[in-house]
């Protein structure tokens, strides 16, 4: 899967830390966005921790490209060898 945009973009030098917790690319010579530099990293750490991968390209004044892929899991169906009661309940 990917997000798009088409924004400010990011710089090369930034793309390396852009997961990072708490970090946040300060431009002088931009307009800067309000925020705490965790939205990434939480989106990140969501992923990796369901063995998933995530990934940035980005270019100053175009935008960027957001890709992240997670491995497949079947869905537990009805029939399966886990009793389906309120201790072990599927959902």
């Amino acid at each position: 899967m990917a997000v798009q945009d088409f924004g400010i973009g990011i710089e090369q030098d930034h793309l390396p830390h852009i997961f990072d917790r708490f970090y946040r690319v300060n431009d002088p010579e931009e307009k800067t966005y309000p925020g705490l530099g965790i939205g990434l990293h939480i989106v990140h750490e969501i992923v990796t921790r369901h063995e998933g991968t995530m990934s940035v390209v980005s270019e100053k004044g175009k935008g960027s490209i957001f890709r992240f892929s997670l491995p497949y899991a079947p869905i537990q169906r009805k029939n399966s060898p886990i009793p389906l009661d309120k201790e072990n309940a599927v959902i």
